[in-house]
Order: C-alpha cells, then structure tokens, then sequence
C-alpha cells in the first residue's frame, strides 16, 4: 500500500513522470523530423544485441521519425554468452593491466560493451566516414534540441563530440559558443556521440585488450587540460582525444531518466 501511495503522489505532485511511465509501458517516445541535414545524414551506428528487440524497435521508430537515413545497428557482444577466462585467453581483457585502476578488474558485461563500441569504431574506420555519430540502444532523441546544433560552433581540433554527458556542474564550464562547451565538467557517458575519423582509428588500435568500460575508455583518453592532474584523464590511456560536448544533452540516457525524471523540450 505504501508503494502505491507514493506513486500516487509522484503522479499527482509530477505528471510528467506519470506520462514518461506510461510511455515506458507503450515502449513509446515522442519524436519528430529533425531539420538539420549534417545531422540526419550522418552514418549512426546504434550497439544492440540482437535479442533486445522492445529497444530495437523503439530506436528504429525514433530513427524513422527523426529522418535518420544513416541509422544501422551494430550487434552488440553478449557477455552472458562468455566468460572472463574466455576474454582473457583471446586476448581481448587483460585483467592485471585493469586491475591497476579498477578494483576488482572489470565484469564481464562491462568487458563485452566496451568490445561493442569497438567493433562501431571498426566499422567507422573500414567504411571511411568523415564522422559518424555512436549510440547505445536505450538513447531518447529531444529532437528541437537536436536540431538546434551548429556544427559551425564546434572547434576544429574536435575528435569527439558528446550529445550525451554526466556533468559535475550545470551549466558546463568553459562555454565555447551556441550550446557547446568544452569538456572540464564532463565526468561520464558512452550513450551518444559523434566521431571523426582519426578518432575512431585511435580508438579502434585502443580498445583491446580491454581495460576500461566503455564509457572509462573514451574519458580515460580524453587529452588533459593543461597544468590538471585529473581524476582519470591520461590515466590507463593509450591515445588522446580532444573533445566537447553539447548541452542540455539532444540525446538522453533512456536508463537513467526515461520513466523518472521530467523530460524537457522534446
């Protein structure tokens, strides 16, 4: 009875957590065209296993929606079809090197996602994109957000570009221009983002043998700022990449808020 009280209050004191539930339960999110053509063109690779078709159909419907034509899926490793032994006897984990900054060593699901963005970087780089945009398979588009980026806006020297992060400050610090910012707030998040070439061969000659989950492995390599001992930047890295991210995100991390938290500006 207590738990049917409070969401009885969630429902009345926060109705759009009321309607984020009920979309969860049509497995169901509102998405409409995305008027930007840099973006909607753009090859995107969405990591999935094949089994997972309630998220596979969600992300193909938003994908349609939003006038994705680039959208594919990238089969995701099943870590439940291995072991740790059978990853580090390949090759593809090394367990004393990742020891060395994760007690314990990794799971052998965080082994198996960082694999899987591995094999979307391979694919990047063998079929030669310019840049192409990575998404796990529970992302949430907020398409005005989306189209509202200006690629104008971004530096250069970008090597990734986040639409998803955890920061550790609202807004971001070190705002560049438009809805970008450089990345010194950024503390996570592999759900969404956008790379260039040469980021992706760096990070296709990175990934093995394992060391770092996915989201570990991109902000582990991440160049440091100048004059900062950061907590994980250049730690365990085997490259460098200089990057920004985009807020308020255009893409949500579907297994942190979807259902929860209020969704703005969709």
């Amino acid at each position: 009875m207590k738990a049917i009280a409070r969401k009885l209050k969630t429902a009345i004191t926060n109705p759009a957590k009321l309607r984020n539930y009920l979309y969860g339960k049509l497995n169901y999110w509102p998405v409409r065209r995305v008027d930007h053509p840099q973006l909607i063109d753009m090859p995107t690779y969405c990591i999935s296993l094949p089994a997972s078709q309630r998220r596979r159909k969600l992300m193909a419907h938003q994908a349609r929606k939003a006038g994705f034509t680039g959208f594919r899926f990238v089969e995701a490793v099943n870590g439940r079809d291995y072991t740790i032994r059978y990853f580090t006897e390949r090759g593809d984990y090394d367990p004393v090197e990742a020891r060395r900054y994760h007690k314990g060593g990794l799971t052998v699901g965080e082994i198996a996602t960082t694999l899987s963005h591995g094999k979307a970087y391979e694919a990047i780089v063998r079929a030669g994109h310019a840049r192409a945009l990575i998404l796990e398979d529970d992302a949430l588009f907020a398409s005005r957000r989306l189209a509202r980026i200006d690629f104008s806006d971004v530096p250069d020297d970008c090597d990734v570009l986040f639409l998803n992060s955890f920061v550790t400050d609202d807004p971001p610090h070190d705002h560049v221009a438009g809805s970008v910012y450089e990345t010194r707030s950024w503390h996570g998040s592999a759900a969404a983002y956008i790379l260039t070439q040469d980021a992706a061969r760096k990070l296709a000659s990175a990934y093995r043998p394992v060391i770092h989950a996915s989201d570990g492995l991109l902000g582990r390599n991440l160049a440091a700022f100048d004059g900062e001992d950061h907590a994980f930047r250049q730690r365990g890295a085997r490259t460098s990449l200089n990057s920004y991210l985009i807020h308020p995100d255009p893409i949500l991390n579907g297994s942190t808020v979807h259902f929860t938290e209020t969704l703005l500006d969709t």
